[in-house]
């Protein structure tokens, strides 16, 4: 992986949360850890960096009742083969967040942390 650069450190996500593509709906991948800048998505294809995507992410009730759904807007940063038949390690810095998706987002790093 690319040598470490980030400005703070990314949570693990112990739970599937699943990062949809606002655009299309498919599944990108599965979110597996995240900070507030950015995040690393186990993908089911390989995206290229300087990418930028909205995702859309599922929160379970569990987690966060009064939040189903977090959106950002990313931009990929590296990718990188998992070694394993069409899926890739990418990284990605969230350069925008819809609105309440930030607070969501600290929220939901609370119940990981």
């Amino acid at each position: 992986m690319n040598p470490e650069r980030r400005r703070e450190p990314r949570i693990p996500v112990p739970r599937t949360l699943q990062a949809l593509d606002a655009a299309s709906g498919a599944i990108v991948g599965t979110v597996a850890n995240v900070s507030s800048q950015g995040m690393l998505v186990l993908c089911y294809q390989c995206i290229e960096p300087d990418r930028v995507l909205q995702f859309k992410i599922q929160i379970p009730p569990s987690l966060l009742p009064d939040a189903p759904l977090l959106s950002v807007a990313v931009e990929s940063v590296w990718t990188e083969a998992d070694g394993t038949e069409g899926k890739y390690w990418c990284g990605f810095r969230i350069i925008e967040y819809a609105p309440d998706a930030a607070d969501i987002l600290q929220r939901l790093m609370a119940q990981f942390s």
